[in-house]
């Protein structure tokens, strides 16, 4: 799937998305805005990717992968976005969030640029979930076809 869409109207991605068995390798930015690397985080990942964090449908999937964070402590859960660290930091001092870490693609571009789980035309990741081992080898993703709607947190769940 390299097209998604938004209330309806279809978007291309980047181009053809990672897929699982690939390993993902990239660096961000921390809301610390100190330099992030996958490769720093040991053990089994979920990676929660969304558009933007101001908006209701960013806010509640982030609101529930912080949720499903305190459940599964054997699990490590980052969640990425286009957005500066200054606006993930202070949309988590917000909403008391501290137990996943939220990192930022806007400077590096990396996650961008090695997943395609981007929308060229209005900067912005696309929707999904990505399901990593601890060797960062994909073992399952999704990508919401329509980004306006909430991500599939059942199909997550079959995960953890």
């Amino acid at each position: 799937m390299n097209k998604i869409k938004i209330k309806g109207i279809p978007f291309k991605l980047k181009g053809n998305p990672i897929t699982k068995g690939e390993v993902l390798k990239f660096k961000a930015k921390g809301t610390n805005k100190k330099d992030f690397e996958l490769e720093s985080v040991k053990g089994t990942k979920v990676i929660s990717i969304f558009p933007d964090i101001n908006t209701s449908v960013c806010d509640r999937q982030t609101q529930e992968i912080a949720r499903l964070a305190n459940e599964n402590k054997n699990i490590t859960f980052i969640s990425i976005s286009m957005d500066t660290p200054e606006t993930q930091s202070k949309w988590c001092a917000a909403h008391n969030i501290d137990n996943i870490l939220i990192v930022s693609d806007e400077e590096y571009k990396e996650f961008a640029d090695k997943t395609n789980i981007y929308i060229t035309k209005i900067k912005k990741h696309a929707r999904g979930f990505i399901l990593l081992d601890e060797n960062n080898i994909i073992q399952d993703m999704v990508l919401n076809e329509e980004i306006a709607k909430d991500p599939d947190f059942d199909l997550l769940n079959t995960w953890l």
